[in-house]
């Protein structure tokens, strides 16, 4: 039987099946409390205490534990086929308001005043959006926060109850109200297929064919198309995707299945319809473009092509010595040919590349060009690299300050920072997609100077496209490419090693030897994958002197600077797991911090970009003082607080943490090579299991963020084939072509 009641809602608890259990009071005036499971697809969005929720569905008993007695019973729930907010009226309209986050500094107090004042009227005098009545018990922007919040409200509740009367589910149908706000019904009448901006082909697909579209109808034609190209740009799919370009053979395969149940031979009309609607592009034969990918990739070529247009001043010979000599004497480092040659391309270029291996110097280069570039008095200088943790050690290298690329669009967008001429600086280039780079550049003026740093045989952009590897083969864009490597001595062999990785192949390496940890190298210790999470124990003891008498095995484990890289996250060789299993082996007897899964002496893993932290120090003026934790940057914890946790990070600084906190950090003993790339380490171990992810690019990255050894754990044939393996960024598609930039 089908029951509909409207309650009040007390708490939300999310499901293991998807969606959750939402628990309230009826609106009849009793005191029993109402529960109704709510299916993911079925539900609009999260609930929030204190508002008013329609469900409609059968009913079904459920085992529901008593947190008191511990004890277990059958209560009745509603099986939700249908569930939305509704709008509160009478005296409801008082515990919405008290409990609604979106209305700052209004509480129980403020709620009850009102409805002492206007009873009844209060819901009316929301409804029509008088603020002045209200203001006449409350301040004006405590009544603007009530009629907004309840605007938005009436909104929601408007388009939901038209798409209930479309047939389309909860989930789907607050996705579009999210994308389009009140209009929301209408537009989805219009043309369905807009919702593929926020939600799956399949649900978008089914919602539309339940309304009664017509399975030929052009709209799914186009909508199938464009949604293909779209998959293959994106790079989560299983074909790795990243593609700016997709063959018609490609196409057709995505196409034909997203059409059914039409016959087969629709999909090749599909693929005409939407190159004459110019929903496509040809490049090349049977090679098309979706229109986003074809407009960045050419305003990406029209900036190249603009800069090198442009013809630069000469750089006086002593003002490039002057500025080569002060880096010298600052870092200690001697300039050798490539790199004097480096530092005059970059400063004789609208646009430079310097690429090379890990350790070749890279930063140093840079420094000596930002010296001289304010000898010459040319503008401002901005240095940027994809993540915060980069753009960290990019400020640390070259002592001067570096921000993320968003952090700079964000900046030139809002005004805070106006560039007409000067210099940017884009740090680990190989990670920079062409969405990134097209943000980044159309948003610079054609008179700002750029120089592109990186490694093209590290990881590849996470976003799709392939910049780097594009500038890197065209003759239009200087180029500085440096051999010798400084980071590692060559008595390491890790320089050797790498640069065998780079060209796919892999020398037969020493077995590792626990008697002989200490010793610098590259070395494997052999086992079968199933083994590899325990030998990575078994290999860590040693490494950082565990299997040795007397000493705290938590100062060895920092003191001795070893870092696990993994391919993934999960799984038993990821990041997560051997990190737990790392903290369970030798934290176990230390202090736990409250209640966090945190010990004193936690290694943690910050996973979000967050500005000014309070460290619980002031400076000499009573200022606290604040510090910016980057997405990447990995601390110890050292002590519990009255509320928080003291954390010291890889840069020195010492920041508090707090329970809410624990959203972004992770335990950090092993983290993935996506999260290490720009960072080194005196030893790596290196758990080599099979994954989609494993190629030459992971496998070279991994190794040469060590500065004295590297223990491969795994098959000795895993090894050799991931080397041998071509990165799978060399086989992304795109039409990137910075010769055309060439200028006449």
């Amino acid at each position: 039987m089908t029951t509909a009641v409207t309650l009040q809602v007390t708490s939300f608890h999310d499901g293991p099946w998807g969606g959750g259990v939402l628990l309230g009071l009826g609106t009849d005036g009793g005191h029993e409390t109402l529960r109704a499971r709510i299916p993911g697809r079925v539900l609009p969005r999260r609930p929030v205490p204190g508002e008013l929720w329609r469900v409609t569905g059968s009913l079904g008993a459920y085992p529901v534990r008593d947190p008191r007695t511990g004890s277990v019973e059958e209560v009745e729930h509603i099986d939700a086929a249908w569930a939305a907010p509704a709008m509160p009226r009478g005296a409801a309209i008082r515990r919405w308001i008290a409990r609604n986050p979106a209305i700052p500094g209004v509480g129980e107090g403020y709620a009850e005043r009102l409805w002492e004042a206007f009873g009844g009227r209060l819901y009316d005098l929301i409804r029509t959006r008088d603020v002045e009545a209200l203001a006449e018990v409350l301040d004006r922007p405590k009544a603007a926060a009530i009629v907004d919040a309840f605007g938005l409200l009436l909104d929601e509740v408007t388009a939901l109850q038209e798409f209930d009367e479309l047939g389309i589910e909860g989930a789907t149908a607050n996705a579009a109200v999210r994308l389009f706000g009140a209009d929301a019904a209408r537009r989805f009448r219009d043309n369905p297929y807009a919702m593929t901006l926020a939600e799956p082909w399949r649900k978008v697909d089914a919602a539309a064919l339940a309304s009664g579209l017509d399975p030929a109808d052009r709209r799914r034609m186009l909508a199938a198309v464009d949604v293909a190209a779209a998959q293959a740009f994106r790079t989560t799919e299983g074909s790795f995707g990243g593609h700016t370009v997709v063959t018609r053979d490609a196409l057709l395969r995505r196409v034909c299945p997203m059409l059914a149940p039409l016959p087969a031979r629709t999909a090749a009309d599909a693929l005409e319809t939407a190159i004459t609607a110019g929903v496509l592009r040809e490049v090349s034969k049977e090679r098309y473009q979706a229109r986003g990918p074809d407009l960045m990739e050419r305003e990406l070529e029209k900036a190249i092509a603009g800069r090198l247009a442009r013809s630069k001043p000469d750089v006086p010979v002593a003002t490039l010595l002057a500025a080569i000599a002060e880096v010298e004497a600052e870092t200690g480092v001697r300039f050798e040919a490539e790199q004097r040659e480096a530092v005059f391309a970059a400063l004789t270029s609208a646009v430079c590349v310097i690429d090379g291996g890990a350790g070749t110097g890279k930063s140093t280069i840079v420094r000596a060009v930002l010296h001289a570039h304010a000898k010459l008095g040319r503008g401002d200088v901005v240095q940027v690299a994809l993540s915060g943790r980069a753009a960290k050690r990019l400020s640390e290298a070259t002592g001067r300050p570096a921000m993320t690329v968003y952090r700079l669009q964000k900046d030139l967008e809002l005004g805070k920072r106006s560039m007409r001429s000067g210099l940017v600086v884009v740090d680990e280039f190989s990670m920079v997609g062409t969405p990134d780079l097209w943000q980044l550049l159309t948003a610079l003026p054609i008179d700002v100077d750029v120089i592109f740093v990186g490694d093209p045989a590290q990881l590849p952009p996470i976003r799709a496209g392939n910049p780097a590897q594009a500038m890197c083969a065209s003759p239009a864009v200087p180029r500085v490419t440096l051999a010798r490597i400084h980071r590692q001595a060559a008595a390491t062999g890790i320089p050797e090693i790498a640069n065998a990785i780079r060209r796919g192949a892999l020398p037969e390496l020493p077995p590792f030897d626990a008697r002989h940890a200490d010793r610098p190298g590259v070395f494997l210790a052999s086992c079968l994958e199933d083994a590899v999470p325990q030998t990575v124990m078994d290999v860590l003891a040693p490494v950082a002197g565990l299997h040795a008498p007397g000493g705290d095995p938590v100062s060895k484990l920092h003191s001795t600077d070893v870092q696990v890289l993994a391919m993934a996250r999960r799984g038993p060789a990821g990041a997560i797991g051997l990190s737990d299993a790392i903290e369970s082996r030798w934290l176990s007897a230390q202090a736990a911090v409250h209640d966090w899964g945190l010990r004193i002496g936690s290694k943690i893993l910050w996973v979000r970009n967050s500005y000014d932290r309070p460290t619980g120090t002031r400076d000499a003026a009573g200022q606290e003082q604040t510090i910016d934790l980057m997405n990447g940057a990995l601390g110890v914890v050292r002590r519990a607080t009255e509320a928080g946790a003291e954390v010291t990070f890889d840069d020195g600084l010492t920041a508090e943490i707090f329970a809410p906190d624990l959203a972004n950090l992770v335990r950090g003993w092993a983290i993935t090579v996506h999260k290490a790339q720009g960072s080194g380490f005196r030893t790596v171990v290196i758990p080599m299991v099979r994954s989609r992810l494993l190629d030459r690019a992971m496998l070279y990255t991994a190794v040469t963020r060590a500065r004295e050894r590297v223990v491969l754990v795994g098959e000795p044939l895993l090894c050799r084939e991931a080397a041998e393996r071509p990165p799978h960024s060399a086989l992304r598609l795109q039409a990137l072509d910075f010769d055309a930039a060439r200028p006449d």
